[in-house]
């Protein structure tokens, strides 16, 4: 059986998580959120083996090659955001 997740939303963190689908994306630095989440969790077992099992064939379908296509698109929008230093 999967495990349902619940993340903070980071850059990048969608490419992983279908919010409520196959996990929970809450905003950073908001733990009334992540609490309300997790207490959503452990009073709908249905709802979160429901989940927990789409996060199981979502994470079969992650190959290292998308992982990896992730993590250079991630670097190269945390460049692009970021303002050039003048040397």
């Amino acid at each position: 059986m999967g495990k349902p997740t619940i993340v903070t939303d980071p850059d990048g963190g969608r490419d992983y998580i279908n919010d409520g689908v196959d996990g929970f994306l809450v905003p950073p630095a908001n733990p009334r959120e992540m609490r309300e989440k997790i207490i959503f969790l452990l009073q709908h077992p249905e709802i979160a083996r429901e989940i927990g099992l789409n996060a199981k064939e979502r994470g079969a379908s992650l190959t290292t090659e998308k992982h990896f296509h992730n993590i250079v698109r991630f670097i190269e929008n945390r460049k692009s955001a970021s303002p050039e230093k003048d040397s």
